[in-house]
């Protein structure tokens, strides 16, 4: 192989290298960007108080996810929602249109006359509340602490528009 030879052929290498070196990185950037855009920026809260307890406890650090593109949270996930100046850390148990009857005892219906039954809150405690039925209004969510007894929510809030909830907790 001539000299010119050999330095056309470190040419294509290295053009063929950076070819490489820029398709990998738009695909990078394109996964990263699609990602990015799905569950969107993530950020650290501290849980303040004992309305989650067992499952996290007071000043435990989490993770959210912030909600993007009409993003909305699914039954069961724990989300931040802002409710009267302050973030609540609290778990979605109805979605928009549900119809829920929740018991003193911790437990909550789906639908009238106990149907399906969504959950049995682990110690209920002795919770003052009386039976609550209500049908979750379009663009709302039902949330509850998993600390039924001693938490404020729904049952005290109302349900939480959708543009009030900031994110879902990735912890």
């Amino acid at each position: 192989m001539n000299k010119k030879n050999t330095i056309e052929h470190l040419k294509k290498i290295n053009l063929d290298t950076i070819l490489t070196i820029l398709i990998i990185s738009c695909v990078v950037i394109s996964v990263g960007s699609i990602i990015y855009k799905k569950v969107g920026p993530k950020e650290n809260i501290r849980v303040n108080g004992m309305s989650m307890y067992p499952t996290y406890s007071p000043d435990q650090k989490l993770t959210m996810n912030r909600l993007k593109n009409k993003q909305e949270p699914k039954r069961y996930d724990v989300v931040v929602a802002k409710a009267g100046g302050i973030n609540l850390i609290k778990r979605v148990v109805g979605l928009p249109g549900d119809k829920l009857t929740i018991y003193p005892d911790g437990s909550v219906y789906l639908g009238n006359e106990k149907e399906v039954k969504l959950t049995q809150f682990q110690n209920p405690g002795t919770s003052t509340k009386n039976v609550i039925e209500v049908t979750v209004p379009t663009d709302c969510f039902f949330l509850l602490g998993d600390n039924f007894a001693a938490s404020r929510d729904s049952r005290d809030i109302g349900a939480v528009n959708i543009e009030n909830i900031v994110g879902i907790v990735a912890d």
